[in-house]
């Protein structure tokens, strides 16, 4: 991959897992990032496939969709295994954690309605997230390995580390998720011993400030 360019705005949430992977990578790529009041004018462009963004522009090629990409992504870097059944567990557990933890999440935000929205994010923290998480936590029972699934990182880690960063550790959260976390002594570990891994860190140091 020789030229890349990732387009979104100056924001973490959907372009965030994509940016963990190129950068934990080590993989050179434009972090092309726009502000929300310019997208009006910039999203006439043919380029944005859809008219959304993100979209990654590699040696020309424009991809869309952000799990899309991120799939696309992990393949070339070999974050997804090339045994079926193996990328099969990989695959159906990216889906769980998307689907079942960080999609509900974000849902909370959609409500217009103060009072709606605070009575389904307490639902969601109080009951959903602990119930969702207590199936990692069994997973990660007598776990040894650092990582989800297998021996290595694949893109099931990477999808948890970026829900992990944007809302389980995040200030914003904490208060809420803190307590959670505490009563998941497996899955504390295993965030310690990724967010102790030097090419995160290495990712962090190179994150820009959005």
């Amino acid at each position: 991959m020789q030229s890349i360019k990732l387009y979104y705005f100056n924001l973490q949430a959907r372009a965030e897992l994509i940016r963990l992977i190129l950068h934990y990578s080590d993989v050179k790529f434009q972090d092309v990032r726009y502000e929300s009041k310019d997208w009006s004018e910039k999203k006439q462009d043919k380029k944005w496939k859809f008219g959304q963004l993100p979209v990654i522009e590699i040696d020309g090629k424009i991809l869309a969709q952000s799990q899309t990409i991120a799939r696309y992504l992990s393949q070339k870097l070999g974050y997804i295994p090339t045994d079926l059944e193996k990328a099969t567990e990989v695959e159906e557990l990216r889906e769980f954690i998307n689907s079942d933890i960080s999609d509900r999440q974000y849902y909370g935000g959609l409500f217009k309605d103060l009072e709606l929205k605070e009575q389904y994010r307490k639902e969601y923290f109080e009951n959903t997230l602990p119930k969702k998480l207590s199936y990692l936590e069994e997973l990660l029972k007598d776990n040894t390995t650092g990582f989800l699934l297998g021996n290595s990182i694949t893109i099931a880690d990477f999808t948890l580390i970026d829900f992990a960063q944007r809302v389980l550790y995040d200030k914003d959260w904490i208060d809420r998720t803190k307590p959670v976390l505490e009563k998941l002594p497996n899955l504390t570990a295993y965030f310690q011993k990724r967010f102790e891994d030097p090419k995160y860190k290495a990712y962090l140091e190179k994150k820009p400030k959005a």
